[in-house]
């Protein structure tokens, strides 16, 4: 059995202050932490994933999803930018060497009708994120 810590106890975005922390868990004989992906810089992304992996330490990931994101939404555009933010979120997962993406990410956090929304074609909302991806591109 593995053993990991989501560091949402300590932070909500990775910076250099957390070093002794991650340090620490691995010491005290964690495998793997959660970071919490928010900002969608891959380098820096690609930056962390290196730093953890030199501390022997796996990676999984976290997001949520904000309003303006929300792939339930009724208008397409919101949709859109939804499916857009997504692979963002995606690609950072690769970047820092997660395979797993924890949310919640199916609904805009905090948003409830307690309504299925009707889209375009009146088929039930959860339909619009049938061709989302579930996996980063592949890369050089």
């Amino acid at each position: 059995m593995k053993l990991g810590i989501n560091l949402y106890l300590w932070t909500d975005h990775m910076h250099d202050d957390l070093m002794p922390v991650l340090e620490s868990l691995k010491r005290i004989g964690y495998d793997g932490v959660e970071v919490p992906i928010f900002d969608l810089d891959e380098a820096k992304w690609a930056r962390w994933g290196q730093r953890l992996e030199d501390l022997g330490l796996q990676r999984t990931a976290n997001t949520v999803i904000a309003p303006e994101w929300n792939p339930l939404s009724p208008e397409p555009e919101v949709q859109q930018a939804a499916y857009q933010h997504m692979q963002a979120v995606i690609n950072c997962c690769a970047a820092v060497g997660s395979s797993i993406l924890c949310g919640p990410h199916q609904v805009a956090l905090g948003v409830f009708t307690g309504l299925v929304p009707p889209t375009r074609s009146g088929r039930a909302a959860s339909s619009t994120c049938a061709g989302w991806p579930s996996t980063p591109p592949a890369r050089a």
